[in-house]
């Protein structure tokens, strides 16, 4: 019951977090949505691979994308941010495959730890882009924390 209970919580984050970040400001606001995300990140290609990699959940692509983003820019804070939820995911992923694993059959060991998600969204944060609290609550990450 503990299990169904843990992984039934699991998927409620999951719908959640794909709910949150299936939001586009272009197709809200046209083409002044598109200039307003042209001001905020002029000409970052990683940036909207790595958004497209996220909301396809391959989230060790979208982190490397936003690596990228982060070399060309280091200030950009929605970089950070959205690394961070990246990785957070990633820890989220395998904490879901290790659940439901059979015995026997090795652990699989996220390429990232949750305190390095919680830096990047502190740095984001620092950078002026902060995570909303609803989000850090699915990501497991209290506000104070950050």
């Amino acid at each position: 019951m503990k299990h169904l209970t843990f992984l039934f919580s699991l998927l409620l984050f999951a719908c959640s977090i794909h709910a949150k970040h299936s939001f586009n400001p272009i197709e809200v606001n046209g083409i002044e949505g598109y200039n307003n995300l042209n001001r905020l990140q002029p000409n970052d290609k990683h940036f909207e691979k790595g958004m497209e990699y996220l909301k396809s959940k391959k989230y060790e692509e979208a982190i490397k994308e936003f690596d990228k983003s982060i070399k060309l820019n280091s200030e950009n804070g929605n970089a950070y941010k959205q690394r961070g939820i990246a990785k957070a995911e990633l820890v989220g992923q395998c904490s879901i495959y290790n659940a439901k694993k059979e015995e026997g059959t090795p652990e699989k060991k996220p390429p990232f730890s949750k305190d390095s998600a919680k830096e990047d969204l502190k740095k984001a944060k620092e950078l002026g882009c902060e995570t909303d609290k609803e989000t850090l609550f699915m990501l497991g990450i209290k506000p104070s924390e950050l």
